[in-house]
């Protein structure tokens, strides 16, 4: 498995305020535990958030996960004496209301209520028929939630703020979710037409676009563990366009995408020329034909932690005659067509440029392209004291490792 350095992404201060921006900030909430009630005794919340119980008087209190004195075992904290504190955060997936009390003195009404507040999911297709009837509905905040399945739909504009488009996955974390150009549309979602500010796309597979698969103006979404295949077009960027934007490209696959000789896979520019650009993160590249795979023109973005693969091309990454500058670190180009990287850029390190593509090999810990006995040794000495045994990318040396490395087992190639 090939070695992944430290990211190392650095590039212009607003691009990196763009990074910290797609993570919402959480609040935090205070709660007394006085004589034989809790102050207040019921808190609005959202997922994330974080809330701090602390002892403010009477005899010593709990702080307990429950209704009618009966612990759920979601929580439990105890607050003796003065200076006490018990947290909890909030889990990401808890929706509507929470009860919780102090067991020594829940027969005498101390307790409270923590209540969720989660956006309002629009659902497709029980609630709306088509992805287009959820957005024509949707006000922001809220999240429209794709069962699984194959639309047939094209021409999608988001129109509110905030808005999260997000796909069912299947069981190994991929999309489930298909948008179906059928080949004659021209752009499948558009991001940009009306306010768009702070939109998520996730979990979606776009094809059968003979434009853009997703189009991005003046806006910075996150598009999000989303895969780009079969779209053919001769004109600005085959699977994203994306221009005077900031977008976050982050855990994306486009591969086997035909551009032609005049458009690319990936296209990014600056009208006025000082907007920082977007940032694909995380993202492969395979299989994919256009005069460049990703072309930064008149701004700034960034390549990092991705795969370049087998691509035909003038360029896997081109900033050459359009005043565009590109950061690429930890990345890695095999087996492409032609130059790495044409023109202009600057190199975070980490990068590797190979003429054969390294084999994936999650359990060959010595290189030799094969899972055995001197791995399993390695592995076993690593166990639980140091990575030395990582199979899984995590950090750790586990049984989450040993198991991988099991089903390995043999010749990689």
């Amino acid at each position: 498995m090939r070695e992944r350095s430290p990211l190392r992404y650095i590039c212009t201060s607003t691009v990196a305020t763009l990074v910290l921006a797609a993570f919402a900030v959480a609040d935090t909430h205070t709660v007394l535990a006085n004589d034989t009630s809790f102050a207040p005794d019921a808190i609005d919340v959202a997922p994330g958030d974080t809330i701090i119980w602390q002892y403010n008087s009477g005899y010593p209190h709990t702080v307990t996960s429950g209704i009618a004195c009966a612990a759920d075992g979601l929580f439990h904290g105890e607050l003796q004496n003065g200076g006490d504190t018990f947290t909890w955060e909030v889990p990401l997936d808890a929706s509507g209301d929470i009860p919780y009390f102090c067991e020594p003195h829940c027969k005498m009404g101390m307790d409270g209520i923590i209540t969720v507040i989660g956006p309002t999911v629009l659902n497709v297709p029980a609630d709306y028929p088509t992805i287009a009837s959820a957005i024509m509905a949707a006000t922001p905040g809220n999240v429209i939630a794709i069962a699984q399945g194959t639309y047939y739909e094209s021409g999608l504009m988001t129109g509110v703020p905030n808005l999260t488009i997000t796909g069912a996955i299947d069981a190994n974390g991929s999309p489930a979710v298909t948008i179906d150009g059928q080949g004659t549309a021209n752009i499948l979602l558009g991001i940009g037409q009306v306010d768009s500010s702070g939109t998520t796309v996730e979990n979606i597979t776009f094809t059968g676009s003979i434009g853009n698969a997703l189009w991005i103006y003046h806006y910075a979404p996150t598009i999000r563990n989303c895969t780009f295949t079969g779209i053919i077009s001769e004109w600005g960027g085959a699977a994203i366009w994306s221009s005077d934007s900031e977008a976050l490209i982050e855990g994306c696959r486009f591969v086997g995408n035909d551009a032609g000789d005049s458009g690319n896979i990936l296209f990014n520019k600056s009208i006025s020329g000082d907007n920082p650009g977007l940032l694909a993160r995380n993202c492969s590249f395979e299989d994919n034909q256009g005069r460049a795979i990703a072309q930064i023109q008149y701004t700034t973005a960034g390549i990092q932690d991705c795969t370049f693969r087998n691509n035909t091309a003038t360029a896997a990454i081109s900033t050459w005659g359009s005043g565009g500058m590109v950061m690429v670190s930890d990345t890695l180009f095999c087996e492409n067509d032609a130059a790495a990287i044409e023109g202009p850029w600057d190199d975070g390190g980490g990068n590797e440029f190979d003429d054969v593509c390294p084999v994936d090999c999650p359990g060959d810990l010595n290189g030799d392209a094969t899972t055995g006995v001197d791995d399993l040794l390695t592995l076993l000495e690593a166990f639980e004291a140091s990575d030395g045994g990582d199979c899984d990318g995590d950090g750790d040396t586990d049984v989450d490792d040993l198991l991988l490395l099991v089903s390995a087992w043999g010749d990689c190639a």
